[in-house]
């Protein structure tokens, strides 16, 4: 019987379904990437942002393109694909705000994803053919 992963309703799941397919070993280590390297990178990006230098803020916060959606976050990827163009434009009042929403959601949601690592981990322990619904 092939016993099958279930992502946390929180995600997007039909996102993540159709990005993993049947590959969780592909998602636990875009999961670990994601640990590693976007809380850094957003807590850089709100250093420099807080500083005033939106050009390497821009440039951060374009580094984390596609990240949220890898992991099922796919209002933050809109989010933060939407301060970037605010930062661009150098709309700063509507840029303030986003990026604000952006790291407010980052630090609501990293929880859910240092869980589904988790899982993702133990799922793999115990189920070496195991697939995603």
């Amino acid at each position: 019987m092939l016993v099958q992963f279930i992502f946390d309703s929180r995600l997007d799941v039909r996102f993540l379904n159709a990005l993993y397919e049947s590959e969780i070993s592909y998602a636990i280590d875009l999961f670990d990437l994601y640990l590693k390297v976007v809380p850094l990178t957003m807590a850089n990006a709100k250093e420099v942002f807080e500083a005033g230098d939106m050009k390497s803020c821009g440039l951060l916060i374009h580094k984390l393109k596609s990240c949220f959606a890898e992991v099922g976050l796919t209002e933050l990827e809109r989010i933060r694909a939407e301060v970037e163009v605010l930062l661009l434009k150098n709309n700063l009042p509507e840029a303030r705000e986003k990026f604000a929403l952006l790291h407010k959601r980052f630090c609501q949601t990293f929880p859910i994803i240092e869980n589904e690592y988790c899982r993702i981990g133990d799922f793999l322990k115990t189920n070496q053919q195991g697939e995603i619904i």
